[in-house]
């Protein structure tokens, strides 16, 4: 693997990661990537071996950081770190370059992209930035990061907003020709799907996206998997220790899944 692909970061907020997150790290670092995790916090939750860690001060001072006031356009994003998350990777893609990728994204075959710039479709807007490649010093990550630093903070109910931004620029660079449809789409009725069976992966994608938004929305258990499901079979192939649930568990988190506990949870709310 070329040095341009080795490096991929990543940021936590917090002191504990789940079996997702851990899920996350392990799978990089097994397809023969280094990792390194940006934090502002000790971690408490022991990491896997291999793990870089490093002081997210570095990039962007902790004073700086925030979670959303209010839910978004979809229902959700109350709480999430998620518009902060999209400024510190500007910067830090611009500062260091490489790749990043969320805590929610799975590794299934090394990321060996030649080119300078990857960027992963999206089912509503051009690109998304949950994981995408980008090189030191762009002039990309530095209108991004200029532009999101001014129009994003915790009183953002744009979900889309700082992906816009990015969107936006990638255009206005004429960077869209490093647009790759390599995962999963960020559809809730598909990862229910992969929670729940073991799904048949395709070969062409290289990761999946968890879309952890979701899973705060509809209280979904980061600690406990459904046995058969695809989440625990990539967790055993990455040797990552994972609960998985007994009977009555399997049947709350099936209720949670399925299309009516969803539906109710939609009319309750």
């Amino acid at each position: 693997m070329d040095d341009g692909n080795k490096i991929v970061n990543a940021l936590w907020i917090g002191e504990h990661l789940s079996s997702v997150e851990l899920l996350t790290i392990k799978s990089f670092l097994n397809n023969g990537h280094s990792f390194v995790l940006w934090a502002y916090d000790e971690i408490k939750t022991e990491l896997p071996k291999g793990v870089i860690l490093k002081d997210a001060n570095e990039i962007f001072p902790k004073s700086k950081v925030f979670s959303y006031k209010y839910s978004n356009q979809f229902g959700h994003g109350k709480g999430s770190f998620a518009g902060f998350s999209d400024i510190f990777r500007y910067k830090l893609l611009y500062l260091h370059g490489g790749w990043w990728t969320d805590m929610d994204v799975t590794c299934l075959k090394p990321l060996d992209f030649e080119t300078d710039y990857v960027f992963r479709t999206h089912h509503d807007l051009e690109l998304v930035g949950n994981i995408m490649k980008c090189p030191k010093n762009s002039l990309l990550m530095k209108k991004c990061f200029e532009e999101a630093v001014e129009k994003v903070d915790e009183n953002n109910r744009d979900w889309h907003l700082p992906i816009q931004i990015l969107v936006d620029n990638v255009k206005e660079l004429g960077l869209t020709s490093y647009i790759r449809n390599f995962s999963n789409q960020d559809s809730w009725n598909l990862i229910r799907k992969f929670l729940s069976k073991n799904i048949e992966i395709p070969q062409e994608w290289y990761v999946i996206h968890w879309v952890n938004e979701e899973w705060r929305r509809n209280r979904i258990d980061k600690h406990t998997f459904l046995k058969k499901s695809l989440c625990v079979k990539l967790a055993d192939i990455n040797n990552v220790s994972i609960k998985k649930a007994g009977f009555f568990k399997s049947l709350t988190i099936r209720f949670k899944l399925s299309k009516l506990g969803f539906g109710l949870k939609l009319f309750l709310k």
